[in-house]
């Protein structure tokens, strides 16, 4: 069961999504305390409007303001809750209100989140949110919380300290006079804590001191400190307990590394406290004995590389590939390296976005056609994590890119993300350039911390490289382009009616195996496939993908599998005329007209 859960960062982001939907007349934003404060500021700031609360405007209190000239009247009022699942609360808003003289004014009432049966309880629901469902300002005070495991210390109380941490007495004093960090309301279902079983007398008094209220209490039975570090059983024990307890949900972790330990060894969602971020990956694969067969075929190709120089001919082969790709000769990619069996990934794009400010005649990922559409940060976390633990961080080469990835509010963000789970990659940031001199002294310096890598797109478009280079030359970011401008684009070509050999424009596709698409979860040969959607819905048209035609890397046991996926021709290739394109087209460069022409 997936548990939704949304962090600050996700309702400011749904906020400025939706807000078009909320009317521009608004002069006062109330919040339905507590929770709907967060989301009636951030409203309030973005619209530039006056904010209070429920009892403030019930009460008729004079709410001031800062210096900067704000809206002063009353008369379009908005009542904001951050979710609506029966209505309650909101009823209880109307309620309260109805007693109050609202001669002259208009009342819009709305909620950012609300459970897909209830959209015509508000007036304006911003987006919809299926349950289970958690949001980061309240998840010490839900009713998850009675289906799940919890961490002692770090959660519940501080961590001890060095000199603390005695495995003796200044420990049995530590636990005894704990200072407490979140004491739920609800009633725990299991607290699990890798405190070792002899200090737990001490610990049930602490916690029944602290009116911890909760049903079972599982600690490591080992004899001392050492033992525990030598086994390293700190994430194992909890992990274990963890997928034990079938009915629970949900486990609150203080350390972030043993946070992804115990859910990697359970395939269940650990909550770390110590960063507030949900984290959901499958059970890690466990190692598995290699059997005879493959310890005789291993130990063979260990021969074969002392006898044979492997090495210096697959160095040939790369330099006659290069050479025959400067002339334009495609077949050995088709061939050879577009099928062979690789050993790891070599490269993956990632989109931050999927609209653009450019919006290029003949886009190959179909952005003039795109909504505007962010990725989730948090989604990203996880998948990233997840490769980089598929992949033993071993790839060569990451690009960032879109639509155009810098109208993404967090791509700052998002690129420390990235560099935190391949510390070795080379990661590279695509981009048109129309934003780059608008940028933040905070993004360049992401960009330096992350040793990021930024490549202009060199479209016949108005930009100041000079200015741009001086600035990232302040920052030693490594910026560059194209000394040529793109005047020309290569065009995809659709067979719409899917009359295509799959396999033949699969072997024929410059895409293929090659540039790799990583979108929710799921790993695409190509980037049409992911893309198409977009496609279909702007022209009605019904150009499938099934299941087949990506890998869910969740579902993968390991990079094995991912790279025999890659590399097998996708039915969606019946929809392309890859002998049609060209990666160096000859079609003059223009803006899109939005024609279905434009891409068969």
């Amino acid at each position: 069961m997936t548990l939704n859960y949304k962090t600050y960062e996700n309702l400011l982001l749904d906020i400025k999504q939706n807000l078009y939907k909320i009317p521009p007349c608004i002069d006062l934003v109330v919040g339905i305390p507590r929770s709907g404060m967060i989301p009636a500021y951030m409203i309030g700031f973005a619209l530039n409007t006056r904010v209070c609360s429920l009892d403030e405007f019930i009460n008729g209190l004079k709410i001031s303001h800062g210096a900067r000239p704000i809206k002063e009247s009353e008369t379009n009022i908005l009542v904001v809750d951050d979710s609506l699942w029966s209505g309650n609360s909101m009823k209880a808003a109307k309620k309260a209100i109805s007693a109050i003289d609202l001669t002259g004014k208009k009342l819009y009432y709305t909620a950012v989140y609300v459970y897909p049966d209830s959209e015509n309880i508000p007036d304006i629901a911003l987006t919809t949110l299926p349950s289970p469902r958690m949001f980061q300002w309240n998840y010490m005070n839900h009713s998850n919380i009675t289906q799940s495991c919890f961490d002692i210390d770090g959660v519940l109380c501080v961590d001890p300290t060095e000199e603390e941490n005695d495995d003796g007495e200044k420990y049995r004093n530590f636990i005894l006079n704990a200072k407490p960090l979140y004491i739920p309301h609800y009633k725990i279902h299991a607290l699990v804590t890798s405190r070792l079983e002899k200090y737990r007398k001490e610990t049930e008094e602490w916690l029944k001191k602290n009116n911890v209220q909760y049903e079972y209490l599982y600690m490591l039975d080992l004899p001392s400190k050492e033992d525990r570090i030598r086994l390293k059983m700190h994430g194992k024990f909890k992990a274990e307990i963890y997928k034990k307890l079938e009915n629970t949900m949900l486990f609150y972790e203080s350390n972030r590394d043993q946070a992804f330990e115990i859910a990697g060894l359970t395939g269940k969602t650990v909550f770390c406290a110590e960063t507030d971020e949900l984290i959901n990956i499958p059970l890690t694969i466990s190692y598995q004995k290699p059997s005879t067969k493959q310890k005789i075929k291993r130990l063979v190709k260990k021969i074969l590389r002392v006898c044979i120089p492997f090495k210096t001919w697959r160095n040939t082969l790369k330099r006659i590939y290069k050479k025959l790709k400067s002339k334009r000769v495609n077949f050995l990619h088709v061939n050879f390296l577009k099928t062979r069996n690789h050993k790891k990934l070599n490269r993956f794009e990632i989109y931050l976005t999927k609209h653009c400010n450019l919006n290029c005649k003949w886009c190959g990922v179909f952005s003039p056609l795109a909504e505007r559409t962010y990725i989730n940060s948090c989604r990203l976390n996880n998948d990233i994590q997840r490769l980089s633990v598929l992949t033993n961080k071993q790839v060569e080469h990451i690009r960032i890119l879109g639509g155009e990835p810098l109208l993404h509010p967090q791509a700052a963000e998002i690129l420390g993300i990235v560099r935190t789970y391949f510390p070795q990659t080379r990661i590279e940031l695509v981009t048109n350039g129309i934003l780059l001199r608008k940028q933040s002294d905070l993004f360049w310096e992401k960009c330096q911390t992350n040793n990021i890598e930024i490549t202009i797109s060199h479209y016949p478009i108005n930009i100041q490289y000079d200015a741009v280079q001086h600035v990232a030359k302040k920052f030693n970011v490594n910026v560059h382009y194209d000394s040529q401008e793109a005047k020309f684009m290569w065009k995809m070509f659709l067979d719409l009616d899917g009359r295509q050999n799959y396999k033949k424009s699969f072997k024929e596709c410059w895409q293929a195996n090659r540039c790799v698409a990583l979108q929710n979860g799921k790993l695409f040969t190509c980037t049409v496939i992911p893309n198409i959607n977009h496609f279909n819905e702007y022209f009605k048209t019904n150009l499938r993908v099934c299941d087949d035609d990506s890998i869910d890397i969740y579902k993968a046991k390991n990079i094995t599998k991912i790279l025999k996926n890659l590399r097998k021709p996708k039915k969606f290739c019946r929809y392309c005329k890859s002998n049609m394109t060209s990666p160096n087209g000859n079609i003059p460069w223009d803006v899109s007209k939005k024609e279905v022409s434009e891409w068969t």
